[in-house]
């Protein structure tokens, strides 16, 4: 994400990957104005369907984000935009925010953790590309890092079937993981047993400069639990430091920690009477519970502010997100115990 233009109460962002779209429905509120170029269908004199490029100014009255394509839509009605002959006050139009389009959101207040995010996805465009394979010598799972989890790209079968996989074979699956981390900037390289080894003494003789951005790790899972073995064990964080998803699995895990000593609560009332109390050090969220309970989220993420306490919106997009889910998408680490 690129901030072009910071003049309180309004921000310019130009969002540049799938993970500002994510950062950015986050921020997005009903009754903000939102301003971008869009296209509008106007009819001619001749009364022929035209598609005008506009800049076009809406007040938000809905948010849609689109988990499955990582779209973001914004819904609102037309309060102004240029050119003036091809825009209609009152009319009601959708914003499509797209990677590479400037945005302009302008609000009455914004929240501090609103703009501590903007921050985090400018500095994370900064951060190098990671790619993670977990492998064994009968598959290879790959997937890329994002701020919202891991971004799965498929599996790669080694075709190992007893003797016959010989070192001819062997050499053909490991060119195959080698091409499809080709454009990483960096790589960490997992799993059980010795044929990550293999690999990378493969990688030394073939492809020297991939060996050089990778790291290897010795890890007892393979596949998805694999996966989520190198997020939990802070292995991301040897590589790029501050990893967004890196931190969400750490906090939910001290939160799990912390719950059977009644160092933690979960559930909204528990939460709610721990921050009026001043009790609640971290509050975290479940991105699911925030954008389908808008309203009750930002009573807790403005009394959060009011308090001094750390807010964190977690993905539901990766394991730790999801354990958060399960235990009603609201929970705090307390500071102290909140009185009986």
């Amino acid at each position: 994400m690129r901030i072009a233009k910071r003049a309180l109460p309004a921000v310019s962002i130009v969002p540049e990957t799938l993970d500002d779209i994510w950062h950015l429905e986050k921020v997005v509120e009903i009754g903000d104005l939102a301003s971008a170029k869009s296209e509008r269908r106007f009819k001619t004199e001749a009364g022929k369907s035209e598609r005008k490029t506009v800049k076009v100014k809406i007040k938000v009255e809905q948010v849609e984000y689109h988990r499955d394509s990582k779209k973001l839509r914004l819904l609102g009605t037309v309060v102004g935009g240029y050119p003036e002959e091809y825009i209609t006050i009152g009319a009601h139009h959708t914003i499509e925010v797209l990677p590479g389009i400037m945005l302009t959101i302008t609000k009455e207040h914004w929240r501090n953790y609103q703009l501590a995010r903007l921050k985090r996805a400018a500095e994370a465009s900064h951060k190098p590309k990671l790619m993670i394979v977990v492998m064994d010598d009968e598959e290879a799972e790959l997937a890329l890092l994002r701020d919202f989890g891991l971004e799965r790209k498929g599996t790669i079968r080694s075709g190992r079937s007893g003797k016959d996989f010989d070192t001819r074979e062997k050499g053909s699956y490991f060119e195959e993981v080698a091409a499809a981390l080709d454009g990483a900037e960096k790589v960490i390289i997992a799993g059980p047993g010795f044929t990550k080894e293999n690999f990378g003494k493969w990688l030394q003789a073939h492809s020297p400069k991939l060996y050089k951005r990778a790291l290897f790790a010795d890890i007892g899972g393979t596949g998805s639990p694999g996966l989520q073995e190198v997020l939990k064990r802070g292995i991301v964080e040897k590589v790029i430091k501050g990893a967004r998803i890196s931190l969400e699995s750490a906090l939910v895990e001290e939160l799990l920690a912390k719950i059977p000593k009644d160092d933690a609560t979960y559930g909204i009332a528990q939460t709610e009477e721990a921050l009026d109390y001043g009790a609640a050090e971290k509050l975290l969220l479940a991105d699911s519970y925030f954008s389908s309970n808008r309203d009750d989220a930002e009573r807790l993420l403005q009394k959060a502010e009011q308090t001094k306490c750390e807010a964190h919106i977690i993905s539901t997009e990766n394991e730790a997100g999801e354990k958060l889910e399960h235990l009603g998408g609201v929970a705090a680490i307390l500071r102290f115990k909140v009185p009986a």
